[in-house]
C-alpha cells in the first residue's frame, strides 16, 4: 500500500470514529469562552482535518480555523506555523497540548505551552518535552479565560 492510500485509509477511519469520540471535559466551554471574549481559536493536530472539523461542527464549537495532518507530523512545526500565519504576521499564540510532540513543535516556534495530562505518565512526558505548566483538567484554564 502506498503513502497516499494509507493516508486515505487513515482519514476514513478517523472520520468514522468522530461520532464516538469523547471530547475533553470543558474543552468546548473553553473554546466558546475564548471566542466570546474576542479571541481566535484554532485546532492544530496530526489527525485528519475533516475529522476535526466534523467533531467541532457536531458540538457547535466556534473555531476560527482547524489544521490537520499535513506533509509533516509533529514535532515538525509546519501545522502550528500555518495556524499562526492564518492569524497574521503579528499573531501570538498559546498552545494547550497533551502530547510531547506538540510541545516540541511549539517550543521550536517559541510558543508558550500549557500541558494537559490525564495521567502521571503523561505529565512526566510533557514536562520532559519542556512544559513548564501542566494541568490535569481544563478547568483552571477555563476559569482564567472567564476573567478575560
Amino acid at each position: 500500500m502506498t503513502g497516499p492510500l494509507l493516508r486515505d485509509r487513515l482519514d476514513a477511519l478517523e472520520l468514522r470514529a468522530v461520532s464516538s469520540t469523547r471530547p475533553s471535559p470543558q474543552a468546548a466551554d473553553l473554546v466558546r469562552c475564548l471566542h466570546n471574549s474576542g479571541r481566535r481559536v484554532a485546532v492544530v493536530t496530526d489527525f485528519c482535518e475533516q475529522a476535526v472539523q466534523r467533531h467541532v461542527d457536531f458540538r457547535s464549537v466556534p473555531l476560527t480555523a482547524a489544521y490537520g495532518r499535513g506533509r509533516h507530523l509533529m514535532p515538525h512545526p509546519e501545522c502550528l506555523r500555518l495556524a499562526l500565519n492564518h492569524f497574521g504576521s503579528t499573531a501570538r499564540g498559546l498552545v494547550i497540548s497533551s502530547t510531547a510532540a506538540e510541545v516540541t513543535a511549539a517550543r521550536q516556534l517559541d510558543l508558550p505551552v500549557i500541558g494537559y495530562a490525564d495521567s502521571p505518565a503523561a505529565e512526566r512526558r510533557l514536562r520532559k518535552a519542556g512544559c513548564d505548566v501542566v494541568v490535569d483538567s481544563l478547568r483552571p484554564i477555563l476559569d482564567a479565560a472567564r476573567s478575560l
